[in-house]
């Protein structure tokens, strides 16, 4: 398996995405568009509910085991409709499992999509500090010369506050791979 390639920047070794850089901006009214499109997704809901973290923390989570277990009690209550009880409606426990499938089936659909979102914004916050450090070390060279920059300077430089100062280069560290090659040596 190939290592990541890495870079070195101001003291240390980051990896190298392999993304290309994006220029993209929404104009306001397509921003308002989607934004405008996102909540009209929610009406389109039999039902949508907003809990709060009390709420959240006293609902019984249906995970893997549980999902099993509430297949094989859907399918046991229908083999032996003799033993539902009158107090549990069977129809409805019916609607719950469809709906439950169903927003399984949205939330795959819009998970895909927000993900989509966070990597782009990742992409392009990435972008957006590495053109900040650029301008920040042309800064730092520049402020000997033009004074009014100082200031400038000065709340640039409060990111690197603790971070050590000028720190030797080192080393790069070995891939699993590349020990391996060479105690096979």
């Amino acid at each position: 398996m190939p290592s990541q390639p890495l870079t070195w920047d101001s003291g240390h070794w980051l990896p190298v995405a392999p993304i290309q850089n994006i220029s993209a901006v929404f104009t306001p009214a397509a921003l308002d568009a989607l934004k405008a499109d996102i909540v009209a997704l929610a009406p389109q809901f039999p039902a949508l509910v907003t809990l709060t973290d009390d709420e959240c923390q006293l609902l019984q989570r249906v995970g893997a085991g549980r999902e099993t277990f509430c297949d094989t009690a859907i399918t046991g209550a229908a083999t032996f409709p003799t033993v539902m009880p009158a107090y549990l409606s069977k129809t409805k426990w019916d609607k719950d499992e469809l709906y439950f499938d169903q927003l399984g089936e949205v939330e795959v659909a819009l998970a895909a999509q927000l993900q989509k979102v966070r990597d782009t914004r990742a992409v392009v916050g990435a972008e957006r500090y590495r053109q900040a450090r650029k301008f920040y070390k042309i800064v730092k060279t520049a402020k000997e010369d033009v004074v009014s920059l100082q200031s400038l300077y000065d709340t640039l430089s409060e990111q690197f506050e603790g971070q050590g100062g000028a720190v030797s280069r080192p080393r790069r560290r070995q891939t699993a791979e590349a020990r391996s090659r060479r105690r096979n040596r």
